[in-house]
């Protein structure tokens, strides 16, 4: 058993929970590590206690010159290990926006597109250790949030029956590196990865290389680390919930708007307080890019001081948010 493959079914098994005869869509860029998961997971398949049924999904984003080939080279390896083979192609018009940003949500529409023509109730993907640590780092550069620092989660529902899964988390690249070369088998490389204009490049030449010299299984400690605060996370958000409903004193049947008691509001603690607001308002429809810290720390405030009057906390074309002496009231307009 190869060290690579043993860690992914140590994935598969314990954290991601995949029963065997799943069918799985492995999403398959042509980049060494989702090869390597592509040829572990084709050993994985065929071995009698799993008898997964693999198809491999290419999504090709039209963004690089030698993109076209990668496309190519998936196609091929698939043939040569005779997997089912699914392609997409979109379009990104860099004028609208974040360009990685609207890669990741259309690759991933792809993806589920390809998952339910195949009936696959899971998609998985490379993401390894060192991807959990450069996006625990790129998120604290950018600043966040504990949701944000538990970063990749091993499991994540798309669907009611599609389920993205990350069985490699407990793995590195050096680790997908090893198997390829003891197979002898060849990779596409892509160039955006080296160009450090981009912070997740930037961060993973000349901030991860120092931090391997101070701590070689450093991906490790981090997959755990992550871990953990999702856990937190989810224990907060219970008890989140469980603080809303006792705060709700009135909800109309039509749904129209929800109130909640602003004496009681008043008492939960300063970080339970924001917590409750943000669920308040994304569940009344607010955009959650609408309720950074800045913001609900300012509404907690209101909330908090002595000021009765009728005041409008938020107000747009779909949503108000009023506040007086007694209530926080929610409407749909």
């Amino acid at each position: 058993r190869h060290p690579f493959v043993k860690a992914i079914v140590d994935g598969l098994s314990h954290e991601c929970d995949v029963s065997p005869n799943s069918q799985c869509l492995i999403a398959l860029s042509g980049g060494a590590d989702s090869v390597a998961l592509l040829r572990g997971m084709h050993v994985i398949a065929q071995r009698r206690k799993w008898q997964l049924h693999l198809v491999v999904g290419h999504v090709q984003h039209h963004l690089r010159t030698d993109a076209e080939a990668d496309a190519q080279f998936c196609e091929a390896l698939a043939n040569q290990l005779d997997l089912p083979f699914e392609r997409r192609d979109i379009a990104i018009d860099p004028a609208l926006g974040n360009v990685e940003d609207m890669a990741r949500q259309l690759r991933y529409d792809a993806l589920i597109d390809m998952a339910k023509q195949h009936q696959c109730t899971h998609i998985v993907t490379a993401h390894h250790g060192l991807d959990q640590l450069e996006t625990m780092l790129m998120r604290l550069v950018r600043g966040t949030s504990l949701r944000g620092l538990g970063a990749m989660s091993w499991t994540r529902s798309l669907t009611d029956d599609i389920t993205l899964i990350r069985p490699m988390l407990k793995t590195d690249h050096a680790m997908a590196m090893a198997l390829l070369q003891s197979i002898h088998q060849p990779w596409c490389e892509d160039q955006t990865n080296t160009d450090t204009t981009r912070l997740r490049a930037a961060i993973r030449q000349r901030v991860i290389p120092v931090l391997l010299d101070l701590r070689d299984d450093l991906p490790q400690q981090v997959v755990q680390t992550a871990d953990q605060l999702r856990l937190i996370q989810a224990m907060l958000d219970e008890q989140c919930m469980d603080a809303m409903r006792a705060c709700q004193v009135r909800d109309d049947t039509a749904g129209v708007y929800v109130r909640y008691c602003r004496k009681q509001l008043r008492e939960l603690p300063p970080a339970m307080l924001q917590m409750v607001l943000r669920a308040i308002l994304t569940q009344v429809g607010v955009r959650p890019d609408r309720l950074g810290a800045k913001q609900l720390s300012q509404f907690g405030k209101m909330l908090i001081d002595q000021d009765g009057s009728e005041r409008q906390l938020i107000r747009s074309r779909h949503v108000s948010v009023l506040l007086n002496r007694d209530n926080l009231t929610c409407k749909r307009t």
